[in-house]
């Protein structure tokens, strides 16, 4: 156990400074849309490893934050053409 817990807190912490490094070379907005595969791997490590599929209340959220994904995606590009 403690050397799962080890190479748990060494990839965290190794996932951290990667993504700090990221945020500070690449603007916000390109970088948002991959926190969101932070849910998709959830899902997908909660189904496979514990057995658990959410579908009444994850299907509802996820479309939730793609719509207000493609929006602002829209509403930024209508900006830019401004």
């Amino acid at each position: 156990d403690a050397a799962l817990i080890l190479s748990m807190s060494l990839f965290g912490g190794f996932g951290v400074v990667f993504l700090m490094y990221a945020f500070r070379n690449a603007p916000a907005s390109v970088l948002a849309p991959f926190s969101y595969f932070g849910i998709l791997s959830a899902f997908l490590f909660g189904w496979i490893i514990f057995g658990e599929f959410p579908i009444d209340t994850l299907f509802p959220d996820v479309l939730l934050i793609i719509a207000s994904g493609v929006i602002i995606v829209w509403r930024e590009r209508r900006i830019k053409h401004q």
